[in-house]
């Protein structure tokens, strides 16, 4: 059974392999696209899905054969807009947190009250060593 690249490019395939986990380590779906090819897990998954599609099976019945052969593990997952909100409010509560410790706990360096008077000694001082350079 001969497919060519574009077959296992099309928006019908990559519908299916969106929903699978590639197996190889990319951490990807099995859309993934390892320039300048893909990887042969997907290759090897998106030929049986095609097979799969051209006996006329639906979507959901294709993952559900895959992921019987292969485990659950082969379904991926991806969070919904519940967890993609819940995962900035905790980095935008974290920066917070950071932000409140370092205002609380961050102290200024402390500055001493100078007498005036040595103030004015030194400020002297100063002025008749610069004068000289003139």
């Amino acid at each position: 059974m001969a497919q060519s690249a574009a077959d296992l490019e099309s928006d019908k395939m990559n519908r299916v392999a969106k929903r699978l986990q590639c197996s190889c380590g990319c951490n990807m779906d099995m859309t993934c696209r390892m320039e300048p090819y893909m990887c042969g897990t997907c290759k090897r998954f998106k030929t049986q899905i095609y097979a799969l599609q051209q006996a006329g099976k639906s979507d959901d019945d294709i993952v559900a054969q895959l992921a019987g052969e292969n485990g659950k593990g082969i379904i991926a997952t991806h969070p919904g807009s519940i967890g993609s909100v819940l995962s900035y409010t905790g980095l935008g509560v974290g920066l917070l947190l950071i932000l409140f410790f370092f205002r609380r706990y961050w102290k200024a360096p402390a500055t001493e009250s100078v007498d005036p008077a040595v103030l004015n000694r030194y400020q002297d001082q100063i002025e008749k060593e610069t004068s000289k350079f003139d």
